[in-house]
């Protein structure tokens, strides 16, 4: 008797020996590119979220650093000196779109 080698009829053999790349291959690479792009190009698109942060503080009862005058000034009624501080919080807004007429804060 003769023994048979087992054929798998799944499997099919190219020009030199082994099995052809498939269409299945070209499929799965052809979509992680895509994938890859898609993903490259939203990374720059812009969002309607945006990141709030402390800014500088002012003490709004002080000199101004830059000419020494008062912050906030009384023309016309008595004032009296103080050594309080009313310090004012500015706000960093980061990211966002742009809105006609309005400052997002990106720079």
């Amino acid at each position: 008797m003769h023994e048979r080698e087992p054929q798998d009829s799944m499997k099919v053999v190219g020009e030199f020996g082994r099995a052809p790349q498939g269409s299945k291959a070209i499929k799965r690479t052809s979509a992680g590119v895509l994938a890859l792009l898609l993903i490259g190009v939203m990374l720059f698109l812009p969002t309607n979220f945006m990141i709030r942060s402390p800014g500088p503080v002012f003490n709004t009862l002080g000199k101004d650093e830059d000419n020494g005058k008062d912050v906030i000034s009384i023309e016309g009624d008595k004032t009296y000196p103080s050594q309080s501080e009313l310090d004012l919080l500015t706000i960093y807004v980061q990211g966002g779109r742009a809105e006609p007429g309005h400052d997002s804060g990106s720079s």
